[in-house]
């Protein structure tokens, strides 16, 4: 419910009997407690200085557009991850704020979980035109009256910010990867190239045994893959315990992030998924096939008395 404003903040109340905090849920008994009961969060109680049990004057403007004011105490402060229901915004019990305002039966947001409204109910998939108004109507909001139009905002749409901002973040985190990935290539193809160059006597002498120039290509092709392979187990066995701490521990975020204005935790835990970890597996091992053949295709145009006598062009 919009129309509201307190003296401490220039931005809307609004109205709420129910709030969940770090601690879980809260609610306010209004028979025993004279002042108007607030409630506030935890970023604009620390932006404003304001302590549980302090006194704020709040003015607002009702539905007739008369303007009125009253003190109110704040009784809780909650921990909230959203910065929109926080920073410069205050609640009230809804039935204090309707009569307030003057705006009896009215609200301007309904927010309906799924577990709340049950299966049976169902919603538009398709978002609305910007300005457009969808009708919905539920067994939780026939009391609201049905004859309302309310649009209807998914949780697809409403997250939209934080979607783009991880889909940009994306794209610069493929490009780190291809970075570290193209460093990898270059080393694991400068250790092919040394090696065919101190092993050139070896090379002749396997082809003069008899050995066609495609099976020492072979041959060197899989040296590099098990090398391949045997650096992903290194790095299973290096890496799982780390990842696994850090997946259960999570990624601290520091204070400056509130100021981004997204909803993020305190803590961000990594998942790595089965098809995250055989993906990564397969590519390396591509990568690491493809990166060793490219040296050892010099083979195929080596001249075995020319390999006997260590001589590599």
């Amino acid at each position: 419910m919009n129309g509201v404003t307190g003296s401490v903040s220039p931005n809307n109340t609004n109205g709420s009997d129910r709030a969940s905090g770090a601690g879980g849920s809260f609610r306010v008994n209004t028979a025993d407690i004279y002042e108007l009961p607030i409630l506030i969060g935890k970023r604009m109680a620390k932006s404003k200085n304001i302590a549980i049990g302090d006194y704020l004057t709040i003015r607002w403007r009702d539905a007739h557009g008369t303007f009125d004011a009253t003190e109110g105490q704040v009784v809780y402060i909650m921990d909230t991850r959203v910065p929109s229901i926080d920073n410069g915004i205050i609640w009230v019990p809804l039935q204090t704020l309707q009569h307030m305002t003057a705006l009896k039966n009215e609200a301007t947001l309904v927010v309906v979980s799924s577990e709340a409204v049950g299966e049976g109910t169902k919603f538009p998939h398709k978002e609305p035109p910007i300005g457009a108004r969808s009708h919905v109507v539920s067994p939780e909001t026939e009391s609201l009256g049905s004859s309302q139009e309310w649009p209807f905002k998914s949780q697809a749409f409403l997250m939209r910010d934080l979607t783009e901002m991880i889909k940009t973040k994306r794209i610069s985190s493929v490009i780190i990867y291809s970075i570290l990935l193209f460093l990898g290539m270059l080393a694991i193809f400068d250790t092919q190239v040394l090696s065919l160059f101190r092993r050139r006597k070896e090379i002749g002498t396997l082809i003069a045994l008899g050995m066609t120039r495609m099976q020492v290509i072979f041959v060197f092709t899989l040296e590099g893959v098990i090398q391949g392979a045997m650096a992903i187990v290194v790095a299973l066995i290096f890496g799982m315990p780390l990842l696994t701490y850090v997946s259960k521990k999570g990624i601290a975020i520091p204070q400056m992030v509130e100021g981004y204005g997204f909803a993020l935790s305190d803590k961000l835990f990594p998942v790595y998924s089965l098809e995250l970890v055989l993906t990564t597996i397969l590519l390396m091992m591509v990568v690491v096939a493809a990166i060793s053949f490219l040296p050892s295709s010099k083979i195929a145009k080596l001249q075995p008395t020319e390999a006997l006598k260590g001589k590599i062009s």
